[in-house]
């Protein structure tokens, strides 16, 4: 089961990031730049909708393993063993019995998690230690951006904080469906 967990948190992390930035550049466009933290909101719930979608097949596996293994049935007794019992007893659609209730769950806390994230890293961008301004390209003596051209990015720590922090906040608010959905 952790083996198939391990597989699983890469391509779905990777699926719901790059899926965010690509829905929010999308709806920021359709929204000419006003759409500020209604964009953040369906974006996020988009990119972790794709996310789970895309990856709840191998989230299934991981289940069927956990539960069958421990109580010793026949069928499950490792990755490629669980998939031709899935496929034989429900066909592709057991891979996504289920799906449904994480899909509800996902979509607030996914929404809120890069909500809260992007919401925070602007107010640090803007009033803390832990931005940096960036270095201007090409400049030999590499000399800081001056004037109105001035960017800041964050540093590490400040990343930590705010994916911290966003996670926690989202969590808290999306929980209640997390219980209904387990």
């Amino acid at each position: 089961g952790n083996g198939v967990q391990m597989l699983r948190v890469f391509p779905y992390g990777a699926i719901q990031f790059s899926s965010y930035e690509v829905f929010k550049r999308i709806l920021d466009y359709k929204s000419e730049g006003s759409g500020g933290s209604v964009v953040r909101i369906a974006a996020g719930s988009l990119g972790g909708l794709c996310g789970v979608v895309s990856t709840y097949p191998l989230d299934t596996l991981r289940a069927r393993l956990a539960v069958h293994s421990k109580a010793g049935s026949d069928g499950y007794n490792g990755i490629r063993q669980s998939v031709r019992t899935i496929t034989a007893k429900d066909g592709v659609k057991g891979f996504y019995r289920g799906l449904m209730p994480s899909v509800l769950a996902i979509i607030p806390l996914s929404g809120l998690t890069f909500f809260f994230f992007e919401t925070l890293k602007n107010f640090l961008l803007k009033h803390s230690i832990f931005r940096v301004q960036e270095i201007k390209h090409g400049d030999k003596k590499g000399d800081y951006i001056s004037g109105e051209n001035v960017r800041f990015q964050l540093r590490t720590s400040g990343k930590l904080l705010c994916g911290g922090c966003a996670g926690a906040l989202a969590q808290s608010f999306s929980y209640p469906l997390d219980v209904a959905r387990r």
